[in-house]
């Protein structure tokens, strides 16, 4: 149960930081 909840939660913030990765990304390609 600690294994599922610990994989959810690693899963929920490499979501989080490919949707960051994503939005500055955006950004630099804006500023070129």
């Amino acid at each position: 149960m600690l294994l599922l909840l610990f994989i959810l939660v690693m899963t929920g913030f490499g979501l989080w930081g490919f949707t960051l990765r994503a939005k500055w990304l955006e950004e630099q390609i804006k500023k070129k």
